[in-house]
Parts: structure tokens; sequence; C-alpha cells
């Protein structure tokens, strides 16, 4: 198995810090939105998503990543917030490369999407009330997110692989100020990093009102 991946995390021309968090590992990929009205979102997003690359690494060295081990991930990484950054709250989307295929996982309202060749698709549902009741006024309250003392972990999601798979993860910055649809359809046979370029300078085009953020990557089955 080939992994190729390729991010960007950009403050914005309206906000007074970047207050989304990527990090990038040779198969573990993460990233994590402060959630708006909380403080240490900066922080948060940061904790969370060292928290998750490191326990995933320290869990796949220790056996085969499962669901159970995902959603464990999911549970520490939110203690780790409440006891060390207590009040402050943090989206989190988590994409494992293993083996025996693709793990992923998310709360909140960042987004992970798997690219076919026209279109991009959404995996699993964003966590937030306008997902309830279908109404776009609702989309920045979020109904699950790391941080919170009553949190649930997210059922992960498993993806076998195929000759040739790309993902997309996002905070809601990017995916709400551009259409993923039209510029996949354009770009999506390109490298990773030619993909991740164009995201790049169509969100400055764009000059989202947000942070925006996002990693692009390749799975290619040996």
């Amino acid at each position: 198995m080939e992994i190729t991946a390729h991010g960007f995390s950009h403050c914005g021309n309206h906000r007074d810090e970047n207050q989304d968090s990527i990090a990038i590992t040779d198969n573990i990929f993460a990233l994590a939105d402060g959630v708006g009205g909380k403080p240490h979102g900066r922080q948060a997003a940061e904790l969370a998503v060292n928290t998750a690359v490191n326990l995933t690494g320290n869990k796949a060295k220790n056996g085969t990543i499962t669901e159970n081990s995902v959603s464990a991930i999911f549970q520490e990484v939110n203690l780790r917030i409440l006891e060390e950054l207590p009040g402050a709250g943090t989206t989190l989307s988590l994409l494992i490369a293993t083996s025996n295929g693709i793990w992923c996982a998310h709360v909140g309202d960042s987004r992970t999407y798997y690219l076919n060749t026209q279109k991009c698709l959404q995996i699993g549902s964003d966590k937030n009330l306008s997902s309830q009741t279908g109404l776009s006024i609702h989309s920045n309250i979020l109904t699950n997110h790391i941080g919170k003392v009553n949190f649930v972990s997210p059922t992960p999601v498993h993806l076998t692989t195929s000759h040739m798979d790309r993902f997309i993860i996002c905070s809601d910055g990017l995916y709400k100020s551009i259409d993923l649809d039209l510029v996949m359809a354009s770009i999506s046979k390109k490298t990773s990093s030619c993909i991740s370029d164009n995201l790049e300078k169509l969100a400055l085009q764009k000059d989202p009102k947000d942070n925006y953020s996002a990693i692009v990557v390749r799975v290619t089955d040996s």
C-alpha cells in the first residue's frame, strides 16, 4: 500500500486566530476545528489532533486497529480535553490507513469525503442540529464534539481499499466556501499535492469568513 498526503491550514482574512489544526503522518490523518464561542479553541484543536495521532500509533503497535479501538481513541481524546482545557471544545476527524482498509470517524462538523471521478461523497453526517432539523440556520450548533461531559464516541466507518482511493478531510470553512463536486470534476485524476494546491488557491480566492483547512489523502494498493 502506497499513501501520499498533502494538507494546508489557514487563518483567513477575517479571524484573528487560526483555530483549525491538522496532523499528517505516514498513515494517520487528523483535523480539528475549535468550537466557536468556547475558550481555547486553538489549543483544543491542536491537543485533539496530536493526542489522536499518538493514541492511534500506540494502539496500532499493540494490535490491529478495530472499531472499538477507534471509538476508544475518541473517548481518550475527550477526557484529555476535559482534564487539560475544561470548557473548551473542538471537532475531530480521523482517518487511519491500515493493511485491512481505511477507518474513518468524526465528531462535530468537520468532514471526510471519499472522491470518485466526478463528485465527493461525504462519509457519515455532521454532528450538528441542522442534520436533525434540516435548517441551515442550525448548522453552527454542534450536538456532539470533543470536550463535552456527556460526549458520545462516534461509530467508525470501515472501507476496503480498491486500486486507488482518494479522500479529503476538511473543516467547515473550506466546504462552505467552495463547491467540492465542481472542483473534483476537473481535478479528480491529479496528484494529491495538485488537488491540495487547487483547493488552497480556490479557497483563497473565495475569501472564507472562517479558518479553512484540508488534508488530501491518496491510498494506492500495491
